[in-house]
């Protein structure tokens, strides 16, 4: 299974519950992931990745689960923490 590799950048805004998440999804070889779904809980919040493997999910709130799947990657879930970084 090929490793994917997750940067996830937090963009805070003071004095907001909501935050902007911000990445980029990249394969074990550096290539960008093109297409992966990105979401939210039950999919209330969700984004796609652009051919550069970047995406932008608006409104995510510290404690939400995102969940990223893309056509012949092994799916990812986690936590949502603000000013965090993941690394696949």
């Amino acid at each position: 299974m090929r490793l994917l590799i997750v940067s996830i950048f937090c963009l805070p805004f003071l004095q907001l519950p909501a935050q902007d998440l911000v990445g980029r999804l990249l394969d074990g070889a550096g290539h960008p992931v093109v297409g992966a779904y990105i979401f939210t809980g039950e999919g209330e919040l969700h984004a796609h990745s652009n051919g550069s493997g970047r995406f932008e999910l608006k409104g995510v709130v510290e404690g939400d689960t995102v969940h990223i799947s893309s056509l012949g990657y092994e799916p990812l879930t986690y936590t949502f923490a603000e000013k965090t970084t993941h690394r696949w």
